[in-house]
């Protein structure tokens, strides 16, 4: 049988794994402050983990490093588009990573902040609403997804590029006399557009195979009915087949992340003999077949989960 792991478990493995390969190491964040006052605890939970996202996929700037680089103290809370762009002329810092938590009248509302080094505005619109007081281990998933969404969005600091000043140099030109010229229009050759590649559509049908090892074995006596032993160590053949019948349609649709899955194996044949006989060897055979509704959604070009 194959053991379901939590949504939890698989995001913290695909996060620290998938994307410290994925995502490009030449990005620089600096974490901003957090304002969490009217909660502190679920504050310091969402800043603690984000914190670690970062450290384990981009390049890490702390504040102190820009204290002592540039001679003076930074007001983060009101820091400026001037400033962020002369801070990150100096680091080549691409963004800066920062959050609040209000409330607004019994609920609970996350606000991120995640400031671009171009234009010093908050690219995050989305705002998370949770009721109890202390953020579930989901809610705080959710909110480090965007930010990854938004850095990802992001470009890396570019250097804005400064042309030569060619000396203008005077020509002496004879004069002639005007002659009468025609004016044409000119063809102008029309810009390429560059367009990002489309991400591909997910597959509707997935099929695979697996191969299961089983060996039964009893730690006590049995006392009315015969319970049977492995006489050794079998392995069986199993299959895993995913279908989504709505991606066969139109791939781009919502409704194409929902299929069925089908899974199982089968062991043909082994020996077992009862737990009080072991000389009473006969001929055995296992199958199992599992069906499970299946809800897919992609949160990044190469990431895709399952639920």
């Amino acid at each position: 049988m194959t053991k379901k792991t939590s949504f939890y478990s698989i995001l913290i493995f695909l996060m620290l794994s998938i994307f410290s390969s994925g995502i490009s190491a030449k990005k620089k964040i600096v974490l901003l402050p957090f304002e969490y006052k009217v909660n502190k605890k679920s504050g310091k939970a969402v800043r603690k983990f984000i914190q670690k996202i970062l450290k384990n996929n981009y390049e890490y700037i702390t504040k102190k490093t820009i204290k002592e680089t540039m001679g003076k103290d930074v007001d983060w809370d009101n820091v400026t588009p001037e400033q962020l762009k002369e801070i990150s002329g100096k680091f080549m810092i691409t963004a800066y990573v920062g959050g609040t938590i209000k409330k607004v009248k019994r609920k609970f509302v996350f606000v991120p902040r995640l400031l671009s080094w171009e234009t010093g505005e908050n690219i995050i619109s989305k705002e998370f609403k949770f009721k109890r007081y202390n953020l579930s281990k989901k809610e705080i998933e959710l909110i480090a997804m965007a930010y990854l969404q938004g850095i990802e969005g992001l470009k890396e600091y570019e250097a804005p590029k400064i042309e030569p000043v060619k000396p203008e140099v005077k020509q002496v030109i004879e004069e002639e006399k005007p002659e009468e010229i025609v004016k044409k229009p000119v063809a102008l050759k029309a810009l390429d557009k560059k367009k990002d590649a489309d991400w591909a559509p997910l597959p509707s049908l997935r099929a695979g195979l697996k191969l299961f090892f089983m060996n039964r074995a009893l730690d006590f006596t049995p006392a009315s009915e015969p319970y049977y032993k492995t006489a050794g160590l079998s392995a069986a053949p199993g299959w895993d087949i995913e279908v989504f019948p709505m991606g066969f349609k139109d791939p781009t649709s919502p409704l194409a992340g929902i299929g069925l899955k089908f899974s199982g194996y089968m062991m043909p044949g082994f020996e077992s003999y009862p737990a009080d006989d072991e000389a009473s060897k006969v001929d055995t055979s296992v199958y199992e077949i599992g069906f499970d509704l299946v809800y897919r959604y992609r949160v990044l070009k190469n990431l895709v989960v399952r639920e």
